[in-house]
């Protein structure tokens, strides 16, 4: 009996005790951390949900500040078009309040205005009777003085061309005129150039221009050997002592002060080759002698410069040389030619406008 009443009445360990405690407790653990992941979860959605509803908000803020901006702009650039149109308005403005300020000035000096206009205009009538009073004389005095002119030209310079175009000046200034005895003056100025334009004459500038074209070949025309002139040696000469070379230089310094010359009947000329130089600028002088005589219608000395200048082509220079012939040719043909023509006198006509410049015709 006492045996198997004693394992009932021992006492029970702690562990035994404690065992039927802890199995409760971590039993009730579990709903806890499924409520807890549940809350958690509802808390991550709800921040999901408010995060996107937060940037849901931001693009719309975004989207409505770019509109803003954009309207802003547009804004900004219609005031400034609105300044552009105050600023021209204002410009408007001034501009015509200048204008009523001077449409004021004016209205009240239109009458001063008017009074100075009336004052010129009939300074300006007067003005026109003295001129057209005094153009007939004006002309007058004009043709008077190319007709001195053409008298000039005609007996002084005697330049047919200088005073055919004084004569048409003359007449151009009488055509202007209506008084009595102007025709009969004109008629005496037509004379004049009929005699001047019939009359053959050489044509001086054409002759002028020939001229100088031989002066500038003369130093290309070949020289005949003159006599007394060696031969070229052909072979060089031996060098000379020194007295012989003392005698040579005597004999240059004599030769130099010293000239003789036999004379038979003719004057053959005995130039040394080393004064071509001047043989050539002698015969251009001739040439020159004879333009200047051209161009002045001197008749006399243009002749004799021609004849000169041949003389002394047949004298010193190859007469068989083709440029020599050609130059002498120029030159026959040149000697042909008459400068000297016949001009009228003009003193007659100049007479006649003197006497239409007298008071006694009267203007018309």
């Amino acid at each position: 009996m006492s045996d198997s009443s004693a394992p009932d009445n021992k006492k029970p360990t702690p562990e035994a005790r404690a065992a039927p405690r802890d199995r409760p407790r971590k039993r009730s653990f579990a709903p806890i951390f499924s409520a807890l992941a549940i809350l958690i979860a509802l808390l991550a959605l709800a921040g999901s949900a408010y995060l996107w509803r937060e940037y849901r908000t931001l693009d719309s803020s975004r989207t409505t500040a770019a509109a803003a901006l954009q309207k802003t702009q547009q804004q900004a650039q219609a005031l400034a078009a609105l300044q552009q149109q105050l600023a021209q308005l204002r410009n408007a403005a001034a501009t015509q309040a200048d204008i009523n300020r001077v449409e004021r000035h004016d209205s009240n000096t239109a009458d001063e205005l008017k009074q100075r206009l009336a004052g010129v205009n009939e300074a300006l009538a007067r003005l026109r009777r003295q001129i057209g009073s005094g153009q007939t004389a004006a002309r007058l005095d004009d043709a008077a003085y190319l007709a001195r002119i053409a008298q000039h030209q005609a007996q002084i310079v005697r330049d047919p061309v200088a005073t055919v175009a004084a004569l048409t000046a003359v007449d151009s200034e009488l055509a202007g005129i209506n008084r009595p005895g102007v025709d009969a003056v004109r008629g005496q100025v037509a004379d004049a150039l009929a005699q001047l334009n019939n009359a053959p004459r050489a044509d001086s500038s054409a002759l002028a221009r020939q001229l100088a074209s031989l002066a500038e070949r003369v130093e290309s025309l070949p020289l005949k050997r003159l006599q007394g002139t060696p031969e070229p040696a052909s072979k060089p000469a031996p060098p000379a002592t020194w007295w012989q070379r003392l005698g040579n230089g005597l004999a240059r310094a004599f030769h130099e002060l010293v000239t003789v010359r036999r004379s038979n009947g003719t004057s053959a000329p005995l130039l040394a080759p080393r004064e071509r130089y001047f043989l050539y600028a002698n015969l251009t002088l001739q040439f020159d002698a004879a333009r200047l005589a051209a161009l002045q219608r001197d008749e006399a000395n243009f002749q004799a410069s021609l004849k000169r200048a041949q003389d002394w082509l047949n004298k010193y220079f190859d007469a068989n040389a083709a440029a020599v012939k050609a130059v002498e040719g120029q030159l026959t043909a040149m000697q042909k030619a008459r400068l000297d023509v016949t001009l009228p006198d003009l003193a007659p006509l100049v007479q006649a406008i003197e006497q239409l410049q007298q008071p006694k015709g009267g203007a018309q």
